[in-house]
């Protein structure tokens, strides 16, 4: 490939990033104001000095597993492949106080993906960050710095008054405060439904299962015992929640405590209630829902909170009900 055909690609995929970028909500011009650069460094250091093109510049609430994009790799040599990049990150300009880096890196080399990495920032900071390239022949360019504000969240933090609990494939899980837990039935009694039977661990995220439960499929179908549709889903949905899955409602019960710790509303069922209230029905048993599948048609998992048990239960049961959400940061 010659330089000409090189410059042709950046032409060609200029517009490509420009609609990426657009689609997430930045603001493309900045980045194609270092095209003249890439040009002029291609053409007299060998390789293009690389640009961080996403987070922009100034870029504010980044994820604290962000995945940071790089220009692609030009070199003056057809045959000079990229070997390796060196991703870095500081509290400071100077790069004094290093954050993370991902050290000469020879799999990550035009983006880095933090969550994938096993890495993420601890704190709610502005972040510098820089990349280096490293040519098959040795030659190096590093980008400017740029920097970023990092917006950190944690398990006990409380948003809206929901309260974070933790992660799950890759998303923020925020339980509903106790005012807006509730005794319901599953529904659906003997209704075969498309979901996985007692699956571990459950494919499908409580967002899943939660529109399935609730889709004009099953919705207005009456199971012959009390319930039509599911009403354990239909509460959460109806207040913009999810039924949680099976992993999400162990991670709540794992994390009862810090839940219950950060509480900010009056009245209600704590988790602790639940734990503290016995096996009566009217403590639903001492159970919670989850949305996942116990039986083809008759059950579905519910975690026993005074055992710490996660059983198939009969869908008739009005068992505790702990809506969640998911958010993406």
């Amino acid at each position: 490939m010659t330089i000409a055909d090189k410059l042709q690609l950046t032409l060609n995929t200029k517009q490509a990033i420009k609609s990426a970028l657009i689609t997430k909500g930045a603001e493309p011009t900045d980045v194609f104001s270092t095209y003249p650069a890439l040009i002029e460094s291609l053409a007299t250091q060998g390789i293009a000095t690389p640009q961080i093109i996403a987070p922009m510049d100034g870029a504010v609430q980044v994820s604290q597993q962000p995945i940071i994009t790089g220009t692609l790799y030009f070199s003056a040599d057809p045959d000079d492949g990229h070997a390796a990049s060196t991703w870095e990150f500081a509290s400071d300009s100077g790069f004094t106080n290093i954050l993370h880096t991902s050290g000469r890196d020879t799999v990550n080399l035009e983006s880095y993906d933090f969550l994938a990495n096993g890495a993420e920032f601890t704190e709610s900071e502005p972040v510098y960050a820089r990349v280096t390239y490293e040519s098959e022949s040795g030659i190096e360019q590093t980008s400017p710095v740029i920097s970023f504000d990092v917006f950190v969240i944690n398990p006990g933090d409380v948003i809206d008054g929901d309260i974070i609990v933790g992660r799950h494939q890759g998303d923020w899980i925020l339980v509903a405060p106790a005012t807006k837990r509730a005794l319901r039935k599953w529904g659906l009694y003997r209704i075969n439904l498309p979901l996985p039977l007692n699956p571990v661990p459950d494919p499908n995220t409580g967002a899943y299962n939660t529109d399935v439960l609730t889709s004009p499929a099953y919705n207005s179908v009456s199971d012959g015992i009390g319930s039509v549709g599911s009403p354990a889903a239909d509460y959460c949905r109806d207040m913009g929640y999810d039924l949680p899955n099976r992993e999400v409602l162990d991670m709540i019960y794992q994390n009862r405590a810090i839940i219950d710790s950060s509480e900010t509303t009056t009245g209600g069922k704590k988790l602790a209630d639940i734990v503290n209230g016995g096996t009566a029905a009217s403590n639903g048993y001492g159970y919670v829902w989850s949305s996942t599948l116990g039986h083809v048609t008759n059950n579905a998992m519910a975690h026993k909170f005074t055992d710490g048990n996660l059983l198939s239960s009969f869908r008739g049961d009005p068992l505790w009900v702990v809506p969640v959400k998911r958010i993406s940061i």
